[in-house]
């Protein structure tokens, strides 16, 4: 497993500071310059990804 979580999308990256989950810092991508947040991997990192990931499957289905 990655160390590090790159986000790259906003709704996410709120969703997750809604959560308490805390980025390590904030960039632009090199190529694109998208800006994305950096997360450390952890457990918690990895409920709320999977939360969020059934909270917008329900929202695509209803």
């Amino acid at each position: 497993m990655n160390k590090y979580y790159y986000c790259y999308s906003p709704f996410l990256h709120e969703f997750l500071k809604a959560e308490g989950i805390r980025y390590i810092t904030t960039s632009r991508n090199i190529k694109n310059k998208n800006v994305f947040w950096l997360y450390q991997q952890s457990n918690e990192l990895s409920k709320a990804l999977n939360e969020y990931s059934k909270m917008r499957k329900g929202f695509a289905e209803g």
